[in-house]
């Protein structure tokens, strides 16, 4: 759903110069003109000297009273006023949108903000566009709320008249040398390859980044598990240095910046990944991009795409430079990259393995203590297979067994004589090996857990002192696992065993 500005004369509007914070007095309410009750709204100040932000949940009327704190120095400020959908992810489109000086800030009655169709900037006309562009492409756009809006402007730009705006794009853009972020005189250079991207894009040119890979087509083994090494290159065709934002957007165990889509071969979406992003961030600068220049980088597909079972599919890798846009977020309103489609064959996995060794690890499973926490690899370690030489516990010895040890603990996740404990350390392991289907999504099924991040190769045992936490649940809810084991059942023709 997208939020657009309504209520005033004009969807920008000019803030006077007043003593005091900002104080944002309005009213929300859905397409059908009905309050929207308990809604957190989020308001952001950008100015050349700072930033500043707060929240407010409305009341039962829709009502907010939104206080940001005043910027200390004045100068130009832009401030917008967003609803947010889920949780604390701000919905992409802003509300509202205001521009003033910051010198002596007031109370400003926004009015009643109505949700709409459509996308803040398309309700711009050309004469609003153009200052509020001006404005935002002279200034550090290092921040989030200022960013995203300016990048929502030129993504609209495309839409618009190449005889207005190729003109203005050209003079505006330019290459700055800037220095890295950790030493020496440092500005940043901010927006200058979306804003380039567009002006080739209005002149019907190639992009000046290209995304791809090193091969047009992949061969994995179900579900997926594989590595695509992407690369961004400067392919720009007047040979023009550009800025791309290095590091950035990686704590969470994947690249955020990055997003793959999939497609069957009968021309059916992939359901994207549940990959748990636990947190977020990562330093960065922004440094030059020579022509014919390449930065490479590493994404597991599992990451970003659901399981995929023995077939074929088509992927296509998604690239924003400064806005993460990896699942559950979306791009629809950015300037992105885009590769060109990539061929993958997934294969089933076969298991080679004996049964004396599927007895032995029933027994090791049979050993594990159904009232213990379960191990739960996370921040992207799930999937990884650690390298766990002499395993000293039952849960070792089935983790060091990797995907041999799949099959039976598929067998006794469904079997009915197996205790609900012993399920949630199925589920667990399962996880823990493939990196499927994140047993965190049901908050029932596992109950407590011990959390290990990254396991390291070692000589003897996983040390759990690696451990970054423990998840506490309340209790074990059958519910909750049966949802699971459903989605395990769907995924057993993933797996072909073959005894030796």
């Amino acid at each position: 759903m997208l939020f657009v500005a309504a209520g005033c004369t004009h969807n920008a509007c000019v803030l006077k110069a007043r003593s005091g914070p900002w104080i944002f007095v309005g009213r929300i309410v859905d397409s059908e003109g009905q309050p929207l009750r308990h809604a957190r709204v989020h308001g952001s100040l950008v100015s050349s000297s700072g930033r500043a932000s707060n929240d407010w949940t409305t009341d039962d009327a829709g009502s907010f009273r939104l206080q940001v704190p005043v910027v200390e120095r004045g100068g130009d400020v832009w401030v917008t006023v967003d609803a947010l959908e889920h949780g604390w992810h701000p919905n992409r489109a802003p509300l509202h949108v205001l521009h003033g000086d910051s010198g002596r800030p007031g109370v400003v009655q926004v009015g009643v903000l109505k949700l709409e169709g459509g996308s803040f900037a398309q309700r711009l006309d050309d004469t609003e566009m153009l200052p509020l562009l001006r404005t935002l492409s002279d200034g550090n756009r290092n921040l989030s709320t200022s960013h995203l809006l300016y990048e929502q402007l030129l993504r609209e730009l495309q839409r618009r008249s190449p005889a207005v705006w190729i003109p203005e794009l050209k003079s505006r853009w330019r290459y700055t040398e800037v220095h890295d972020s950790f030493g020496g005189e440092h500005r940043e250079v901010v927006g200058d390859l979306e804003m380039l991207t567009v002006l080739r894009r209005l002149q019907g040119k190639p992009d000046p980044l290209r995304v791809q890979l090193e091969t047009e087509s992949i061969v994995a083994l179900a579900p997926g598990d594989c590595v695509l090494r992407a690369q961004l290159a400067n392919r720009d065709v007047e040979g023009a240095t550009f800025h791309y934002q290095k590091g950035g957007n990686y704590r969470s165990g994947r690249l955020g910046r990055w997003t793959i889509e999939a497609v069957d071969a009968g021309g059916k979406s992939v359901p994207a990944s549940d990959f748990n992003e636990l947190m977020g961030g990562g330093m960065s600068s922004y440094v030059p991009l020579a022509p014919g220049e390449s930065v490479e980088a590493d994404l597991r597909l599992l990451h970003y795409v659901g399981p995929l079972r023995p077939g074929a599919y088509t992927l296509r890798l998604v690239y924003d430079d400064n806005e993460v846009i990896s699942p559950p977020f979306g791009y629809d309103d950015l300037v992105v990259a885009v590769s060109a489609q990539v061929q993958l064959t997934v294969q089933p996995r076969v298991v080679t393995t004996t049964k004396e060794e599927q007895d032995a690890l029933r027994r090791n499973f049979h050993k594990l203590d159904p009232d213990e926490p379960v191990l739960l690899l996370g921040f992207g370690s799930a999937g990884i297979n650690p390298s766990i030489v002499a395993p000293k516990t039952p849960a070792e010895a089935l983790l060091a067994a990797g995907w041999n040890a799949v099959p039976v603990l598929l067998d006794e996740l469904q079997a009915e004589t197996t205790s609900t404990g012993l399920r949630a350390w199925a589920l667990a392991l399962l996880y823990d090996i493939t990196g499927l289907v994140d047993p965190e999504s049901a908050p029932g099924a596992i109950d407590c857990a011990t959390c290990v991040s990254y396991p390291r190769s070692i000589n003897e045992s996983l040390h759990v002192s690696a451990a970054f936490g423990s998840r506490t649940g309340n209790g074990l809810d059958p519910a909750d696992q049966e949802r699971l084991i459903g989605e395990w059942r769907g995924l057993r023709d993933m797996v072909r065993i073959e005894e030796r």
